[in-house]
C-alpha cells in the first residue's frame, strides 16, 4: 500500500474513532444513564457526577487523536521521523498516562461517596490496564521514533 493511501486510512480511522466516540459521550451514555436512573430512583442522583465524569475522561482521548491526526499529516509530507513525531507521541503517551490516573482515582472517590460499585470499580481497573499499556507504547513508540529521526539526520548529514 503506498504511503498516500496509507495515511487517507489513517485519517478516516480517526475521524471515525472522534465521531464514535463523540455520539457514545454525547448520546448513548447519558440515554443509558437516565434508563439506569428511571430504574432505580436511589441511583438517580449518581447521574450528573457519572456524566460529567466520562466527559472529563473523553477530553484527553480526543486530545490523543488531534495528535495523532498532527502524526499522519507528518507521515503525508514523508517526515515519519522527526522529532515532531516523537513529540506528539511523547504527548500521546502522557495523555493516556493522565485519563489512566483520572479514571482510576476518580473511580475511587466515587466509590468512597458511595457512588460506585465495586464491580464497576473492577472494570475500571481492567480499562485502567490497558490504559497504561496504551501509555507504555506510546512512550516506547516516541523513543523509537526519536532514536530513528536522530540516525535520519545524522545520515543525511554524512552524505
Amino acid at each position: 500500500m503506498e504511503q498516500r493511501k496509507m495515511v487517507k486510512w489513517l485519517k478516516f480511522l480517526v475521524i471515525f474513532v472522534a465521531i464514535c466516540g463523540l455520539i457514545l459521550c454525547a448520546v448513548v451514555i447519558p440515554v443509558v444513564g437516565r434508563e439506569l436512573s428511571g430504574m432505580s430512583p436511589e441511583l438517580g442522583r449518581y447521574f450528573k457526577p457519572w456524566i460529567i465524569f466520562v466527559w472529563v475522561l473523553a477530553i484527553p482521548c480526543f486530545a490523543a487523536l488531534i495528535h495523532a491526526w498532527m502524526i499522519f499529516n507528518n507521515i503525508e509530507k514523508d517526515k515519519a521521523f522527526s522529532m515532531e513525531n516523537a513529540k506528539h507521541m511523547e504527548k500521546i503517551s502522557y495523555l493516556a498516562g493522565a485519563d489512566t490516573i483520572a479514571l482510576i482515582s476518580g473511580n475511587i472517590v466515587l466509590l468512597i461517596l458511595n457512588m460506585n460499585h465495586p464491580s464497576v470499580f473492577l472494570v475500571s481497573l481492567m480499562i485502567g490496564i490497558i490504559g497504561i499499556g496504551i501509555s507504555v507504547a506510546a512512550a516506547v513508540l516516541s523513543h523509537l521514533i526519536q532514536k530513528a529521526a536522530n540516525l535520519q539526520n545524522e545520515n543525511d548529514l554524512t552524505i
